[in-house]
Formats: C-alpha cells, structure tokens, sequence
C-alpha cells in the first residue's frame, strides 16, 4: 500500500510539472506578442518613427494603437530592433491593471518562474520597490514589471524578449564600428 501512495504521488507530480511546461512552451510558440513577432525585419513597420535606444544597441519603434488582452488595454506597444530585426517587445498599461494582467499572466502562462523583489536595508522584501515576475520558456522571457505609486510614478508592462537578447545587443553594439571609422 505504502508504495501504491509512491507511485500516485510521482505520477501526480509528472503530470504537474508537464502541464507547468506546456504553458510555458506557448510563451515560445507565440513566438511575441499579438501580431508582432520576433525576426520581423523594421522593413515591415513603414509608419515608424525609429529612434536608437541610449546605449546604442537597439533601434525603437513606438506604437500608440489599442492593443487589448481580454479586457485590459495596453497604453502603448514598444518595439526593440537588433540589427534590423525585432528582439524585444515593451507592453505599458496603466498601473491600476496590475492585479488583473498577473492573472491573466499566470491563467496563460501557468506560475512564474522566477520573482524579483528588491530588499530594504534590513534585507527585508519591501512593497516600495518594483515587483518583477519572470516566465522564461527556452527561447523566450517574459516579465511583468510593476512599480506602485509609492515611488512617485506607477508602471506596468510585460515585456517579451529573446533570450539572448543581451547577447544580440552587445554583438551589434561591438560589430557597429570598424577601424575605417576612424
């Protein structure tokens, strides 16, 4: 009997930590957000007004077009450009949606798999800072970022990005002068 409980438990704990994949794998198989996908080249987004992001790695495109998931409507759709091709994609909301978008989040998504959450001095969590959940499939990372009003300005967005993202950013940057520019 005692190895019958064994055997169920497992059984029960494999079907769990498939099903935690499986939503994670979508994240991959989504492959972006809504109709923006990575590996779009800037060619496609004609109506852009492209702008090189402050470090120089990455060119931005904004879009201030109504996107929705379910009920809740983005401000604002930021595109991330890595040599000509989208690499990152910054979702803004208003702060007030924060409970309902990590819901939603976590109904799609499953739970997350990594949460971030400054400490104070005392090495405390403290809800004075920005709370960040991360879902990380095999090739994508998605965050949910928020910082309450506490701070002064209240955010929220997801932000989808390659996994190597850093990577793209800093082979750009490296490739982007030459001896010849001098």
């Amino acid at each position: 009997m005692n190895k019958l409980k064994w055997v169920i438990l497992l059984v029960f704990l494999g079907i769990c930590g498939t099903v935690s994949s499986q939503n994670l794998s979508a994240i991959d198989e989504n492959n972006g957000f809504q109709n923006y996908k990575f590996g779009m080249h800037m060619d496609e987004f004609q109506n852009c007004d492209f702008r090189t992001v402050e470090d120089g790695g990455a060119e931005r495109c904004l879009i201030r077009r109504m996107h929705r998931i379910g009920d809740i409507e983005a401000q604002s759709v930021a595109l991330f450009f890595v040599d000509s091709e989208l690499s990152k994609i910054k979702v803004n909301f208003e702060a007030f949606d924060y409970s309902q978008l990590k819901n939603a989040i976590t109904s799609a998504f499953g739970s997350y798999t990594e949460s971030k959450r400054p400490q104070n001095d005392l090495g405390l969590h403290s809800k004075k800072y920005d709370v960040k959940y991360i879902w990380e499939a095999d090739n994508i990372k998605l965050l949910c970022e928020y910082s309450p009003p506490v701070l002064g300005s209240d955010t929220l967005f997801l932000e989808y990005s390659l996994n190597d993202y850093d990577d793209l950013q800093d082979k750009y940057r490296s490739k982007k002068y030459t001896p010849s520019d001098f």
